[in-house]
């Protein structure tokens, strides 16, 4: 009796903290959603010395009841650039619409009570068509680091977000987890040091594990910096001032 009292309180305990995000839910806090523009740099890091792949360009417009978000990535070598355009719904964060362009693919996604859309493959100039039904609510892949920032955070705070992720070879729901969640500092070049959280995540993506750390100002929910550790390679994206 007493294993089966501490077996339930463990999974109790687990799921208050642990709880599944989707869209709607009441602890998404729209607050911190404004009009914003900033760049980035975007680092590989080999050894103990990183090498700059990419500038970015995100901007963030919300209007009446959408939330439109482009980046826009300045890739060292490439002729042309890479964009990312992202729209959801407000206040909700249901997806919208999603295409995506660069030297491999291009690739649009339509969101409604079916996702429809094609993704070309530059490389084989293979046209997939996509259309399948919605089962179940999702935020789009490629939203969730902004959602990240919108979310209720402190010390302790986990989660699971649903997202849908679209490759070729394999798409459908899947989730990223926020395992942990502690306070730490980020040193600024105009503000000094400020606050932050440190919100560690992990995801797979195109069937590869990833572990992201973002630093997020406790006082303005700026996204400083993501450090990525996949499979195959780490990689940093640091906001510039």
């Amino acid at each position: 009796m007493k294993n089966i009292f501490a077996v339930f309180f463990i999974l109790s305990a687990f799921s208050l903290t642990a709880q599944t995000v989707t869209p709607g839910d009441k602890a998404i806090d729209a607050k911190w959603i404004i009009k914003e523009s900033y760049r980035s740099k975007w680092f590989v890091i080999r050894d103990t010395l990183s090498h700059e792949i990419a500038e970015i360009t995100t901007d963030v417009t919300p209007a009446n009841d959408r939330l439109t978000i482009i980046t826009e990535y300045k890739v060292k070598g490439a002729k042309d650039k890479w964009l990312d355009t992202t729209i959801v719904s407000l206040p909700s964060l249901v997806p919208i619409h999603h295409s995506t362009t660069n030297q491999e693919r291009d690739m649009v996604l339509d969101f409604g009570k079916d996702i429809k859309g094609y993704y070309y493959d530059k490389m084989t100039r293979k046209v997939t068509d996509i259309e399948q039904p919605v089962r179940e609510p999702f935020f789009f892949s490629g939203f969730y680091p902004y959602l990240i920032r919108l979310l209720p955070l402190k010390e302790g705070y986990t989660a699971e977000l649903p997202l849908f992720d679209y490759k070729p070879a394999k798409n459908g729901v899947i989730k990223a987890s926020i395992q942990e969640v502690k306070s730490g500092t980020f040193r600024t070049k105009k503000n000094g040091v400020a606050d932050v959280w440190l919100v560690t995540v992990t995801e797979e993506v195109g069937g590869f594990r990833n572990t992201i750390t973002y630093y997020i100002g406790k006082k303005d929910r700026v996204l400083w910096r993501q450090d990525i550790s996949t499979a195959m390679q780490k990689l940093l994206i640091k906001r510039m001032e």
